[in-house]
């Protein structure tokens, strides 16, 4: 049996009955809203689903600021791809080279 997430919880014939009672009900949380005693939908606010969605963004972003540390500490882990990093950060600041995106792998072969 699936655990239900909210404190609250209602029927979906409550729901049909008064959903704004449901949520002035519940305050700041979320209803589980059950079908035969099992959670088939959740009631979120605003507010609270708000805070959701701003965790998620916040973690994706601290997620992809992870890989790109990771990307960079390879990069420079080799020495051929430091150098070749190093050489093309003096190329960019000359401005004599055009910018050409190739993989790193693609090079190595």
């Amino acid at each position: 049996m699936q655990p239900i997430l909210a404190n609250y919880t209602a029927s979906i014939t409550e729901l049909k009955k008064s959903p704004t009672q449901l949520i002035q009900d519940a305050g700041d949380e979320a209803v589980a809203i059950l079908n035969h005693n099992v959670a088939s939908a959740y009631l979120v606010p605003s507010a609270l689903y708000e805070k959701m969605i701003d965790i998620i963004n916040n973690y994706q972003q601290a997620e992809n600021e992870e890989n790109s540390r990771n990307d960079t500490e390879y990069l420079l882990s080799n020495k051929k791809n430091a150098k070749k990093l190093m050489k093309s950060i003096e190329n960019i600041e000359k401005n004599k080279y055009k910018l050409v995106h190739k993989s790193l792998e693609e090079e190595q072969k």
